[in-house]
């Protein structure tokens, strides 16, 4: 119980320094993939897939 407690803890303190804070979905997010992925995506975001319905729409314009 003391881990998960510590987990959520760090997830928080992860998204407190390089966010302003969680927004929705946010900590579900960084839950699944962890704390370590989430600040590699923040220093390399052009590593994050664009999700194909995006690029559509993107398209369109």
């Amino acid at each position: 119980m003391a881990f998960e407690a510590s987990k959520q803890d760090r997830i928080l303190h992860v998204l407190n320094r390089l966010a302003f804070g969680p927004r929705p979905g946010d900590f579900e997010h960084v839950s699944a993939t962890g704390p370590e992925r989430y600040v590699q995506e923040q220093l390399h975001p052009e590593s994050i897939a664009i999700p194909s319905d995006l690029t559509d729409r993107v398209n369109d314009l």
